[in-house]
């Protein structure tokens, strides 16, 4: 399977995860493969997992736990609030805009990367509330969502997350 065979499955059982859960629940599980992906490297590597990696295992894990129940995630509002997400939107961008361009004035490549690791998050979040826009759009309104804001959002927002997080930073 080619990668972008799998970044397109990838994006149908997100969005089928978003139409039936909150996007709270939904990214938090996201998220969590992160904490999975990490024991699982070195497992194909053939190495220990450093006790450095799993207590970054693990404290991740537990965060997004914590996360999930103090957040008592809710089925949301069926149609989103154009007003509210364009202003949740933006100061995400200017959050990703602060650290693209942290990351390329700093000298440590560790804080470069941790600069675009955090632009890159900021957006796969939203890019992930976006998307839950859109699925809502393609279920209530197929024609409609070539025409209304969520579809053109989510590639602008994904193109520039996948840009990011692919961005390489020597020191």
């Amino acid at each position: 399977m080619t990668g972008l065979a799998i970044v397109g499955a990838g994006a149908l059982l997100h969005a089928a995860a978003l139409r039936g859960g909150a996007v709270v629940v939904v990214e938090a599980v996201m998220v969590t493969n992160l904490a999975l992906a990490l024991p699982a490297r070195t497992l194909l590597d053939r190495v220990r997992p450093s006790a450095r990696l799993v207590l970054a295992a693990f404290v991740l894990s537990g965060g997004i736990a914590v996360f999930v129940a103090a957040a008592r995630p809710g089925t949301g509002q069926p149609d989103a609030d154009a007003r509210a997400a364009a202003g949740v939107i933006a100061a995400g961008a200017v959050v990703a805009v602060l650290c693209w361009v942290a990351a390329g004035r700093v000298r440590s490549g560790r804080v470069a990367g941790l600069a675009l690791g955090l632009a890159a998050g900021t957006l796969y979040g939203l890019a992930g509330g976006v998307l839950k826009a859109v699925v809502h759009d393609v279920l209530h309104s197929p024609v409609a969502v070539l025409t209304g804001w969520p579809l053109w959002t989510l590639a602008v927002l994904g193109a520039w997350a996948f840009f990011l997080s692919s961005r390489q930073r020597t020191p």
